[in-house]
């Protein structure tokens, strides 16, 4: 119980922070992870039977997320996405692994839960790293901004 009451205050404390303190792509990030936590409670198996086996639920809300990720990974003028993107891969990739014979399912519990935690610390660094910028710059766009017009010089009328 202390392990997630610290991974609650954790939760809260960091993405408040981006909430606060973040640009476009962390507050996004940061609404996002928080479903994420709350639809994976309602998925995971009732009682006793939680992590005995593959949770299906998981696997899905896990994977949507990785999506997720993986958007604004692709979008976002910051490296950090794709960090996150990464460490998100390893939870579906473990979810996947418990469904092979052999495989203890308590590796299976710690590799879902061990990667929440460098998560929300790297959107905490993200955060003050946007702040950084803005102090340094004043201003730090968070999308990429794109154009479906040709690069090429149109000749002068």
């Amino acid at each position: 119980m202390r392990v997630f009451s610290f991974f609650a205050v954790l939760l809260v404390v960091s993405c408040v922070h981006a909430l606060w303190r973040g640009g476009r792509a962390e507050q996004v990030f940061a609404i996002g992870y928080v479903v994420g936590v709350i639809l994976t409670h309602f998925a995971i198996s009732p009682g006793e039977a939680h992590y005995r086996g593959a949770e299906l639920g998981v696997l899905m809300v896990d994977s949507l997320f990785l999506l997720f990720t993986v958007a604004i990974a692709l979008v976002s003028t910051r490296f950090w996405p794709m960090w996150l993107a990464a460490i998100q891969a390893l939870p579906v990739i473990s979810q996947l692994a418990v469904m092979m014979p052999g495989v203890a399912n308590y590796t299976y519990w710690n590799a879902i839960v061990l990667w929440s935690y460098p998560t929300l610390f790297i959107l905490m660094v993200a955060t003050e790293r946007h702040q950084r910028r803005l102090r340094r710059h004043g201003h730090d766009s968070s999308w990429r901004s794109f154009s479906f017009r040709s690069s090429v010089a149109r000749p002068a009328a």
